[in-house]
């Protein structure tokens, strides 16, 4: 249940139709789509930290695209 004071939950495309600024997102690994995201979501004015044990795109992004 929501109340009035609870925040609106977007979901989809729809999710983000206003800019970034003011978001702190964090992403999780620095992968070709994660990597993608977070230029993107920057590129809208978030505050993005990414964070990945390796250094970017060593990891599984050409294993995990099939």
């Amino acid at each position: 249940m929501s109340g009035p004071d609870d925040a609106e939950l977007a979901v989809g495309a729809d999710a983000f139709t206003q800019d970034g600024r003011g978001l702190e997102v964090a992403v999780v690994g620095a992968g070709a789509v994660g990597a993608t995201a977070a230029y993107d979501l920057a590129r809208e004015g978030a505050d993005v930290t990414v964070y990945d044990r390796g250094s970017v795109a060593s990891g599984a992004s050409g294993r995990a695209g099939g």
